[in-house]
């Protein structure tokens, strides 16, 4: 039974190597291209077109935008209809400049790019801002609860001060006037 494990191990590293060298060498298309084909056409294949070499990723397109990168720096980027997706290795594919933040068109020139960066951090801001009634229904309960420890401190030094009156009266009244 040994020498089946050891088949069956050294046929996965036979296996394996060879896809993970090519993978090394092809400098991240083969991963992203693997994910823009699993995801069954919900993700596009972008190719960044950068000055020394070009990089590959993945992104989402969603209501106009095309999104994409890490959580922590994430790029959203307006498509219109000179933007060129085209069919290409199985997956669709866009290609950005990387350093106009824009999309190429069917002519290989930005379209009119943007700070896609600057753009997202502010779709997120707004999106996640506190909402101003929020705010307001918090003022209101802080407000009627301050009010209600005043009502109660008020009737506290009322019954206090109500006590000590009675209490002065019992001790001794006058009840007549010496001339």
């Amino acid at each position: 039974m040994n020498d089946f494990y050891y088949f069956l191990i050294s046929g996965a590293v036979l296996m394996c190597v060879p896809i993970f060298f090519i993978a090394f060498f092809q400098a991240g298309f083969f991963l992203a291209w693997l994910k823009a084909k699993s995801s069954r056409g919900k993700r596009v294949l972008i190719k960044l077109l950068k000055p020394v070499r070009d990089d590959f990723t993945t992104g989402i397109i969603e209501q106009g935008f095309l999104v994409f990168g890490k959580k922590g720096n994430m790029r959203r980027i307006k498509l219109d209809n000179k933007t060129r997706i085209y069919q290409a290795w199985g997956v669709r594919g866009i290609d950005i400049h990387d350093e106009l933040n824009a999309p190429l068109g069917a002519d290989f020139k930005g379209v009119a790019g943007f700070d896609a960066e600057a753009f997202e951090n502010l779709l997120t801001r707004a999106l996640y801002r506190p909402a101003l009634e929020e705010n307001k229904e918090k003022m209101i309960l802080i407000a009627i609860i301050i009010v209600g420890v005043l009502v109660v401190v008020c009737l506290g030094l009322l019954w206090s001060v109500q006590g000590q009156v009675s209490a002065l009266g019992n001790v001794g009244t006058i009840t007549s006037v010496v001339v």
